[in-house]
């Protein structure tokens, strides 16, 4: 019997439906589907979490035997599948807290990033010209100013 097989058997006898195992396992419908329809696999977290809700063993449902191995732990009549699910809020207020500012501290990061990147790019586009500040000369005086001009017939240019 396939992991996937065993699912689909395991689900149908606790008269659950895919919406439902997602809902408790906190993934899609989808992820379900394709779980026992054998195309993709679950992680190991939602493994042990499919083995409390089917009370079943997890090296059951990871094996290819038949006969399911009942989990002693999950045998308790006055437990229900809710006990086995791990509660998605933080455990105290302190930690919420933590995770709150961690997130707040990432934000700020990446906006300080952010702007040293526009910073350096707005560099890097930005042509930076350097221009020698030089007086204009008159086009009349352009004949009294011949300094540096090379006798007539000569003709030479410096790089």
């Amino acid at each position: 019997m396939t992991q996937g097989q065993k699912l689909t058997t395991l689900r149908k006898q606790k008269n659950l439906t895919q919406l439902e195992v997602a809902e408790l396992v906190h993934v899609s419908r989808q992820s379900i589907s394709k779980w026992e329809k054998g195309i993709s696999v679950p992680s190991s977290e939602n493994l042990i979490i499919l083995s409390k809700i089917y009370n079943v063993s997890l090296d059951w449902l990871c094996s290819t035997d038949e006969d399911p191995i009942t989990d002693s732990d999950a045998l308790h009549t006055d437990s229900t599948v809710s006990d086995f699910i791990p509660d998605p809020t933080p455990a105290s207020d302190s930690e919420h807290q933590n995770t709150v500012h961690r997130k707040t501290v990432y934000k700020w990061l990446l906006i300080v990033l952010l702007l040293f990147f526009l910073s350096c790019l707005i560099f890097l586009l930005y042509p930076h010209r350097q221009t020698a500040k030089r007086s204009p000369i008159p086009f009349s005086d352009l004949s009294e100013a011949q300094e540096g001009i090379p006798e007539e017939g000569s003709f030479e240019i410096g790089w």
